[in-house]
């Protein structure tokens, strides 16, 4: 297995090299409760440490026991969690507003 790999399962590889696959290299990962999601393709990738993530994580499993091995792999892991929003990072929108144009810029933002 090469270095710039994507994990997919077990003896399943696909070439991060966008110049000789000639694909992008996002991916996203679906599948029922159970079905081996994050054992077989989201931990081993995460662990490889190539390229940038956004994991769904509801229960905060993921972010517990690879947060500190993910830092210091040189990443900086964000969480944004709606229940706990003072443990969360956030973003406020509303700072940037300086004039009346700029509500009307955010309100249509929001609404289309």
């Amino acid at each position: 297995m090469e270095l710039n790999t994507l994990i997919l399962g077990q003896d399943q590889y696909y070439s991060l090299d966008s110049y000789k696959t000639k694909l992008n290299n996002n991916v996203l990962v679906v599948g029922t409760s159970g079905s081996g999601k994050t054992r077989s393709i989201v931990t081993p990738n995460l662990l490889q440490g190539v390229g940038s993530y956004i994991v769904s994580d509801p229960k905060g499993n993921l972010y517990r026991k690879y947060k500190d091995i993910l830092e210091s792999m040189g990443y900086e892991v964000k969480k944004l969690d709606f229940t706990e929003p003072t443990h969360s990072a956030h973003y406020n929108f509303f700072r940037y507003i300086r004039c009346t144009q700029d509500i009307v810029k955010v309100a249509h933002m929001l609404i289309y």
